[in-house]
């Protein structure tokens, strides 16, 4: 990636990447997820798959939101015990990661420990039909490893929950959600971390405290 100091990537030359906003909105909220107590929504347009695709799986959009207040469901368990068995992570992408706010619509946050553990968190709100918006919210934890240029991340629980106040017989919490393994190109500059799915879209992430 031109323009970069201090890189910090295994050999290999990531694919042809484009970036994805993430929104200011929600930034506070999803660090209090990721390292404390929790607040779990997510929903059936959004879905586990591509981390930069606005929180797992949908393409976040630029706007501002308007939605409801965050509640607070249970804080999730720790990584179960075959996480030991997981690579340990190089120095570098240990920490905690919160996406670089671009004016879109979600956030998303990892946090990654030495022995190969990691919990990620992501909130999306997109506007319902009364002009509120619907919030909603993944997380998932589980193992990491690093493969040359490729970070794969597997998780062993993860949930989705939703909150809407147009259509509150839809909501749900802790639903539980996609287990499937994913990839992504990793590197780390200047305290900035690049992460590259398959397709080559691409999310910037910077460091916070852990």
């Amino acid at each position: 990636m031109s323009g970069r100091s201090a890189l910090v990537q295994a050999p290999g030359k990531p694919p042809a990447r484009r970036r994805t906003g993430v929104g200011v909105g929600g930034v506070l909220v999803v660090l209090g997820l990721l390292v404390g107590a929790t607040a779990c929504t997510s929903s059936d347009p959004p879905g586990p798959g591509s981390v930069t695709s606005s929180v797992r799986g949908t393409t976040p959009s630029a706007g501002t939101r308007t939605g409801p207040e965050t509640t607070t469901p249970p804080v999730l368990p720790e990584p179960e015990d075959d996480a030991s068995e997981a690579a340990v992570l190089p120095e570098p992408l240990v920490g905690v990661w919160e996406s670089k706010p671009d004016g879109g619509s979600a956030t998303i946050a990892y946090r990654f420990t030495a022995d190969g553990r990691y919990r990620y968190t992501g909130l999306l709100f997109y506007p319902n039909t009364d002009g509120n918006d619907v919030q909603i919210t993944f997380i998932a934890q589980g193992t990491a490893r690093v493969d040359g240029d490729v970070l794969v991340t597997t998780p062993t629980e993860a949930t989705r929950s939703r909150i809407d106040p147009a259509d509150p017989a839809g909501n749900y919490t802790d639903q539980p959600s996609d287990l499937t393994p994913e990839r992504h190109t990793w590197e780390v500059a200047d305290d900035e971390l690049v992460l590259a799915d398959e397709t080559g879209t691409e999310t910037v992430y910077v460091r916070r405290s852990s």
